[in-house]
C-alpha cells in the first residue's frame, strides 16, 4: 500500500501522460492510413481493381488447332497438313502477323499464315507409323499467348492406294501413356487403331477385319496425395499448402497455426496474414511539474480533442475504445493488486465490467462473421458470373469448331480437285514421255541389230582368212618336211617370204609338237630308203620285240585254255 501521496500523484500523472501519448500515436497512424485495417483485424481483402488491371493488360484470345488426319487416313510416306486459328475473342477476327510455332518430337518450326484460308499452316511427313504428339504456341504483342496440344495418328495404309484394297485389314493398336491416378483409384489412356480398319470397312474399301486384342484403356491404381492435386489432403490446411509436407501458405489461405503460413496465422479468422510492424514509440521523459492541476487539464483537453478527431472514423474509434478498455482493465487489475482488501462492491463492479467487455467482444466477433459471410456470398456470385461467361465462351468455341470443320471439308474437297487435276496432267505427261522413250528404244534396237550383223560379218571374214592362212601354211610345211627341211630352215624361209616372225615361230612350234611322231616316221623311212644300216638294225630289233610280245600272249592264252580243260 502506497503511503506517500506525492509519490502516488506522480505515478498517476505519469500514467495519464503515457495514455495521452499512446492515443496520439494511434490517431496519427489512422489518419495517415485510414483504410488499412487488415493488419489489425486479421481479415483478408481482395483487391478486385488490381485483378481487373492485370487481366486487362492483354486482349483475350482463342486458339484452335487441327490436322488432316481427322478426316483422312495418312501413311508415313504422305504429307500431313497442320492448321492453327488464332482469334481475338472481343472482335472474333483473325489475328494476323502473329508468331505461331509448332513443336514435334524432333524440333520446332514456324507456321506460315495463309491469307486465303486465314489459317496458320505447316506441312510435313513422318518416317514411320505411330502416335505423334504436337502442340502449337501463338503469341503477339498486346494479345494473350496460348498453347494447345493434340495427337496425330499415322497409319500404314496410304490414301493414294487405299481404293485398291479389297482383302483383309489387320488391326494395329497403339496407346498413349497412362494418365495420372484419379481420386477414385482409376487411371485412363487412349488407344488408336493405326490402320483404321473400322473406318475402311464402313466405307466398303475392305471386305474383312482381322480383329486383334484391343489393349485395356482403364486400370486400377493407388492414389498418392500430392501437393499439386488441387484438393485439401495429406494434412494440408488449405489447397496444396500447409502441413508438414507441402509448402507454406500465402496470405489469405486457411491455416491452423504459424507453421502453416509463410508469415503469421490469425487465430481468430484462421487466415494467413502479414503483420505490420509498428516502430517502438520514443520514450519521452516528462519532468515533474509542481502545478499538477494545470497539467492534468491540458492533458485532458488534448485527449478530448484526439477522441473527437478519431470518432469521425468508425474503425479507428473501435480500436480506440478497445485500447481504452484494455487500459482501464489493466488499471483496475493494478489497483486490485495494490490493495490488500477490496470490498464486495468493487468486486461486483469488476465482474460486471468483465461481463460487458466479454459481451462487447462477442458482438465484434459476430459482426466480423457477418462480414465474412457477406464476402463469401459476393465471391460465389462472382464465380457464378464467371461460370456463365465460360459457358458462353464454350458455346462460341463450339460454333467456331463447326465453322472450322466446314472449312476443312471445303478445303479438303478443293485440294482433292487440285490433286486429281495434277494427276491427270502428270499421267498425260508420262504418256508422252513413254511414247518418246519407246521410239528411242526402237531406234536403239535397230542400231544394235545393225552392229550385231557387222560383227558377225567381220568374224566370218576373219575366220575365212584364218582358214586360208592355215591351209597355206600347212601345205607349205608338208611340202618342206617331205623335202627334208628342219624347223629352223622352214621358219627362215617363211620369214624371208614376208610372214610375221612371231606368228611363224609360234605356228611352227605348234605344228612340229603335234606331228612329232609323224615327222620322225617320215625321217626314218627316208633313211631306210637310202639304205642306212643303223636304221635297218633298229627296224629288225623292233620287229623282233613285237614278235616276242605276240608269242608271249599266245602262250598265256594256251595256258589259260589248258587250265579250263583240266577243270
Amino acid at each position: 500500500m502506497i503511503k506517500d501521496k506525492n509519490k502516488k500523484e506522480k505515478i498517476e500523472t505519469a500514467c495519464l501522460i503515457i495514455l495521452g501519448m499512446y492515443i496520439i500515436t494511434l490517431g496519427t497512424f489512422f489518419i495517415h492510413d485510414p483504410l488499412d485495417i487488415k493488419d489489425f483485424t486479421g481479415f483478408v481483402t481482395t483487391e478486385i481493381k488490381d485483378l481487373i488491371a492485370e487481366d486487362s493488360d492483354n486482349i483475350q484470345t482463342d486458339l484452335t488447332i487441327v490436322d488432316e488426319t481427322g478426316t483422312k487416313i495418312k501413311a508415313f510416306d504422305e504429307e500431313v497438313g497442320f492448321y492453327a486459328r488464332y482469334v481475338n475473342v472481343n472482335t472474333n477476327k483473325i489475328i494476323e502477323n502473329a508468331i505461331c510455332t509448332i513443336h514435334f518430337y524432333d524440333g520446332s518450326y514456324t507456321m506460315q499464315y495463309n491469307p486465303l484460308s486465314q489459317l496458320y499452316e505447316y506441312t510435313r511427313t513422318f518416317s514411320s507409323t505411330g502416335l505423334y504428339y504436337w502442340n502449337v504456341t501463338c503469341t503477339k504483342i498486346n494479345f494473350t499467348s496460348l498453347t494447345k496440344r493434340d495427337i496425330t495418328i499415322i497409319g500404314s495404309i496410304s490414301g493414294a492406294y487405299k481404293e485398291t484394297i479389297t482383302d483383309v485389314c489387320v488391326e494395329d493398336w497403339e496407346c498413349t501413356e497412362w494418365d495420372t491416378c484419379l481420386l477414385n483409384g482409376v487411371q485412363y489412356r487412349e488407344c488408336f487403331d493405326l490402320n483404321r480398319c473400322d473406318e475402311l470397312y464402313d466405307k466398303k474399301i475392305i471386305l474383312h477385319i482381322d480383329r486383334g486384342i484391343k489393349p485395356f484403356h482403364i486400370q486400377s491404381c493407388i492414389y498418392q496425395p500430392t501437393c499439386t492435386d488441387m484438393i485439401v489432403n495429406n494434412n494440408e490446411s488449405d489447397i496444396d499448402c500447409g502441413g508438414h509436407k507441402c509448402k507454406k501458405c500465402e496470405d489469405g489461405k486457411i491455416c491452423r497455426n504459424d507453421n502453416d503460413c509463410i508469415n503469421k496465422c490469425d487465430l481468430i479468422t484462421r487466415r494467413c496474414h502479414t503483420p505490420k510492424i509498428i516502430p517502438p514509440e520514443p520514450v519521452i521523459e516528462i519532468p515533474y511539474m509542481p502545478r499538477l492541476k494545470s497539467s492534468l487539464v491540458l492533458i485532458v483537453a488534448i485527449i478530448v480533442l484526439i477522441i473527437t478527431i478519431i470518432s469521425t472514423y468508425r474503425y479507428q474509434a473501435e480500436l480506440f475504445r478497445r485500447g481504452v478498455g484494455y487500459y482501464k482493465e489493466r488499471r483496475e487489475i493494478a489497483k486490485i493488486r495494490r490493495e490488500a482488501k477490496i470490498d464486495q462492491k468493487k468486486r461486483d463492479r469488476i465482474r460486471k465490467f468483465r461481463e460487458k467487455e466479454a459481451e462487447r467482444r462477442s458482438k465484434i466477433a459476430r459482426k466480423a462473421a457477418k462480414t465474412r459471410l457477406k464476402k463469401l456470398k459476393e465471391k460465389r456470385k462472382l464465380e457464378l458470373e464467371r461460370e456463365k461467361t465460360r459457358l458462353k465462351n464454350l458455346e462460341k468455341a463450339r460454333e467456331r469448331r463447326e465453322e472450322l470443320r466446314k472449312f476443312r471439308e471445303k478445303e479438303a474437297e478443293r485440294r482433292s480437285k487440285i490433286a486429281r487435276k495434277a494427276a491427270e496432267e502428270r499421267s498425260a505427261k508420262l504418256a508422252k514421255e513413254k511414247e518418246i522413250r519407246l521410239k528411242n528404244l526402237e531406234k536403239a534396237r535397230e542400231r544394235r541389230e545393225e552392229l550385231i550383223r557387222l560383227e558377225e560379218r567381220e568374224k566370218e571374214i576373219h575366220k575365212t582368212r584364218k582358214e586360208e592362212y592355215t591351209r597355206t601354211l600347212n601345205d607349205f610345211l608338208n611340202k618342206t618336211v617331205n623335202k627334208g627341211y628342219n624347223e629352223e630352215q622352214i621358219e627362215q624361209l617363211l620369214i624371208n617370204k614376208g610372214w610375221p616372225e612371231k606368228l611363224v615361230i609360234k605356228y611352227c612350234d605348234k605344228f612340229f609338237s603335234k606331228n612329232k611322231e609323224i615327222i620322225s616316221e617320215i625321217r626314218r623311212e627316208e633313211r631306210l630308203s637310202k639304205g642306212d644300216p643303223k636304221e635297218l638294225l633298229k627296224e629288225i630289233k623292233k620287229k623282233e620285240k613285237i614278235a616276242k610280245k605276240h608269242l608271249q600272249e599266245l602262250e598265256n592264252k594256251l595256258l589259260e585254255i589248258d587250265k579250263k580243260m583240266r577243270r
